[in-house]
């Protein structure tokens, strides 16, 4: 008896898949047209022995398989943990590198693809037509029932129906369908505004005004505006500044304190509940936060769209950026803490080699310890905390990766790892 797709996945491997991702491998619903944004799946045979071109190896995520793209260079990815177990899929943007997860599941990372096409404008960079509706649901209408039963009954096909954006996203929400991504959207939501979507560069020479620091700052928190500058753009758009710089920072804080209860990696959660914190007045619960900011991933800051890319760059991060601003008020202990002191340098030269050595010398006094799971951890940060200026350099941390996932006896981490290697190796 030939093996089906899936054992051929799990043996190559060595992974334990979830229903959904075995159906949509032995089902040959990877052959069938359909998708939003991402609908060019890998061929199975794809997946088992990836084209070099397809991991990016140095930029992705080196526990991440590419699953379905766009043509634009993005891809969906499966991330796999150290018990060989798929728990989420990941949006990785080739552009920068950043990722956000997409859902707990295949189905629901495939739900809100669809989803997204609802709640955000189409971006521009894709210039081929929409497809109709028949493909643009197709991969909806096969990922609904593999959700769950409690995720059916509080998500209604909304596809089918005329739906309010926000009121899409309170139901993937309260379904639990992609979570994250969902509650970011909602957030997104909460501090939207007029002078968002209206301002740009162009505007901002218009007034005379800087566009980074100054207008980015604006368009972030509109309370930073200066009374000036609300009466050139109230004049501008011919409406009152409280109809153009409206935001509710409360609701978005409520919502970005619930997806800081779900997971640390994600640094646009804690710049967000920190400036809520710090704008309120809150200082030490803000210092708290950006201090949780400041460990994740600069690639999982989401900067753009939350406009928080208006600190120096040599300060790395927003959240290390704002703890230097209230570094007065900083307690000793935290102020001491050799890591954020690298991105209190505020040496963008020098920034990524510095960070880079640190985790370095942690991953390697924890082999030396026998400390393999807290090695593979560090060797993970020395490359995709915030990043290395020569892809060259990914090379032997890839190598240190692997080698302390198989002494850790993470046989599926090590194989994707490995399989990154190999693909960097073909650059």
């Amino acid at each position: 008896m030939n093996s089906t797709w899936s054992q051929k996945v799990v043996e190559r491997f060595d992974l334990q898949l979830p229903r959904d991702l075995k159906n949509w491998l032995d089902s040959e619903e990877w052959q069938k047209a359909g998708g939003a944004e991402f609908r060019h799946p890998l061929r199975p045979d794809q997946l088992v022995a990836p084209p070099k071109d397809t991991i990016w190896a140095g930029f992705m995520l080196p526990d991440t398989l590419p699953l379905i793209g766009n043509e634009y260079g993005d891809w969906l990815c499966l991330r796999v943990d150290q018990f060989g177990t798929i728990p989420e899929v990941l949006y990785w943007c080739h552009g920068g590198g950043d990722w956000i997860p997409y859902g707990n599941t295949l189905a629901e990372a495939l739900i809100y693809d669809v989803a997204f096409h609802f709640v955000h404008p189409r971006r521009p960079e894709f210039t081929d037509p929409d497809p109709p509706p028949e493909v643009l649901y197709q991969r909806a209408n096969w990922a609904y029932p593999q959700l769950s039963a409690t995720q059916r009954e509080n998500l209604p096909k909304f596809w089918e129906e005329e739906v309010d954006p926000r009121k899409l996203l309170q139901q993937l929400v309260t379904s639990d369908v992609a979570q994250v991504a969902s509650r970011r959207d909602v957030i997104l939501h909460h501090l939207d505004h007029i002078l968002k979507s209206q301002c740009d560069a162009k505007m901002a020479v218009e007034l005379g005004a800087t566009w980074e620091p100054d207008f980015v700052s604006w368009l972030f928190d509109t309370a930073l505006l200066p009374e000036i500058r609300e009466n050139q753009l109230s004049k501008h758009f011919e409406q009152p500044i409280g109809e153009l710089t409206k935001q509710e920072w409360q609701d978005a804080e409520t919502n970005a304190l619930q997806v800081a209860d779900l997971r640390e990696d994600l640094g646009w959660v804690f710049d967000i509940a920190g400036w809520a914190a710090e704008r309120d007045g809150r200082i030490d619960q803000a210092i708290e936060l950006y201090m949780r900011g400041i460990k994740a991933s600069l690639f999982a800051d989401d900067t753009v769209r939350f406009r928080t890319h208006w600190y120096p760059d040599g300060y790395g991060k927003f959240s290390a950026a704002r703890l230097a601003l209230l570094k007065d008020k900083v307690p000793s202990e935290i102020a001491n803490d050799p890591y954020l002191n690298l991105f209190w340098e505020n040496d963008p030269q020098t920034l990524r080699g510095r960070v880079c050595d640190y985790w370095l010398r942690a991953a390697r006094e924890a082999e030396s310890d026998h400390a393999y799971a807290e090695a593979y951890r560090c060797y993970y940060n020395a490359g995709w905390d915030v990043g290395l200026q020569s892809v060259a350099k990914y090379g032997p941390i890839l190598e240190g990766l692997i080698r302390s996932a198989k002494r850790g006896g993470w046989t599926a981490r090590a194989k994707v790892a490995q399989l990154h290697h190999q693909c960097f190796t073909a650059w």
